[in-house]
């Protein structure tokens, strides 16, 4: 397995579906990546969300816990992931449709140690609402370590 996706949940009724549907819509077998969703804690109908999901997809894991944080969630996600990479998403964000195809065969191909790619601030959760163009099939390129924090505006949000 290429991908493991850490999904970290505290009641998060308002954005979960959404969040989860994009993870879904993609253009590779769901036995190239899996979903990890922790609850951590819902007092909301986060659980029976994610449990409805997680009934009807054989990839999506889904695992209960009383509250500990973001932080200590997303380790925990880590110990359950099976992919050669992790990539950590938040409830409320999501991914655009039929991008993973384009990442996991750049993941084998180049086998990076860490990948970035672009995010936009969409409104009304709806990324069709976006004034910025979304290309999921973009031209990726590589930079070593050192050359992309010196020549890059850096970020280090865990979710980038």
């Amino acid at each position: 397995m290429i991908l493991s996706i850490i999904l970290p949940v505290y009641n998060a009724e308002k954005y979960l579906s959404n969040c989860i549907n994009s993870l879904i819509n993609q253009d590779i077998s769901s036995s190239n990546y899996e979903i990890i969703i922790i609850n951590d804690g819902s007092t909301d109908t986060s659980p029976g969300i994610a449990e409805t999901y997680a009934s009807k997809h054989t990839n999506i894991s889904l695992y209960h816990q009383q509250n500990k944080g973001l932080g200590a969630t997303r380790n925990i996600g880590i110990t359950y992931a099976k992919g050669n990479y992790i990539y950590f998403i938040d409830s409320d964000d999501y991914i655009v449709n039929n991008c993973l195809g384009t990442i996991t065969n750049y993941l084998r191909s180049e086998k990076p140690d860490i990948l970035t790619f672009q995010s936009h601030i969409t409104s009304l959760l709806n990324i069709h609402n976006s004034k910025t163009p979304i290309n999921s099939k973009a031209n990726p390129s590589s930079l070593d370590g050192i050359s992309y924090i010196a020549n890059t505006a850096y970020r280090n949000e865990v979710w980038w």
